[in-house]
């Protein structure tokens, strides 16, 4: 990839408590709150993204939740997870309609 490189996506996404360190594995302790998926744009120009999905799994106490629509925007930050090994991840905000 190069600056100002435009990628297109779809992703899977998984809201825990407590909430993962970028670049790290889940450890088992987590309690998943909300699954789902998405599909966006990722702009490398000024490393932003946007994404709509929708919720396909929750946690008892998120049921409401289930299938309503999700928009997530923010930035791409770039995680060292071992030396000269970057992972892209997102940083952003995550809406619920």
């Amino acid at each position: 990839m190069y600056r100002g490189q435009t990628q297109h996506y779809e992703e899977y996404f998984t809201v825990t408590e407590p909430v993962l360190v970028p670049g790290s594995c889940p450890t088992g302790d987590e309690t998943v709150l909300l699954t789902g998926w998405g599909f966006g744009i990722g702009n490398f120009a000024n490393l932003t993204y946007r994404d709509n999905g929708v919720v396909t799994d929750t946690s008892p106490d998120y049921s409401e939740w289930l299938g309503r629509k999700v928009r997530m925007s923010g930035d791409i930050v770039f995680v060292e997870v071992q030396p000269d090994v970057l992972v892209p991840t997102l940083d952003g905000v995550l809406q619920l309609n």
